[in-house]
């Protein structure tokens, strides 16, 4: 697959549905007070759970899009500082997404989320987290090897022949 946009576009979706399998998982286990699917609901329903199934379905779809979004930003982004350590650049960008979304609940007090409990953001840190790698990972899947192997720099002029020199003089 060589378009980049279909590249991170999938690598996103694949990112978003572990980051939000991850995220019920916890929800289910009581690790957490808000899952992934609750804030995107939060933000586009503007009140507070409990929320319909469809609500919920609705949001869940609307986050996966949003992770694919956020996996064509970086697979535009990947070429700019180079493809290695592919991985660690995915933590640090989607705990920047993280961050910034924390960022935002807490400048506009959005509803249901102040004050975080501690379980919830170490959960929210460790889905961002996985999210990167997953991320990372489906990126790098995607990308035709020969897209991501070193290629020779090609010469800016023709080399100039030996003998070429020796019949100017």
């Amino acid at each position: 697959m060589e378009d980049r946009l279909t590249r991170g576009y999938i690598a996103g979706l694949i990112g978003g549905i572990i980051t939000n399998a991850f995220s019920l998982f916890a929800g289910f286990m009581g690790w957490t007070t808000i899952r992934t699917v609750d804030l995107i609901a939060l933000v586009v329903y503007a009140h507070t759970p409990p929320f319909t199934f469809e609500e919920l379905a609705f949001a869940l779809l609307g986050h996966i899009n949003i992770s694919g979004a956020l996996g064509v930003g970086f697979a535009y982004l990947v070429p700019r500082i180079a493809n290695s350590n592919l991985g660690l650049k995915g933590i640090v960008f989607s705990i920047v997404i993280w961050y910034i979304t924390y960022s935002i609940a807490t400048l506009f007090t959005l509803p249901g989320t102040i004050p975080t409990p501690f379980n919830t953001a170490v959960t929210d840190g460790i889905s961002a987290i996985l999210f990167g790698l997953s991320l990372a990972a489906a990126l790098q899947a995607l990308t035709p090897k020969e897209l991501t192997a070193g290629k020779a720099l090609a010469p800016a002029m023709k080399p100039l022949d030996s003998s070429s020199e020796e019949n100017q003089s």
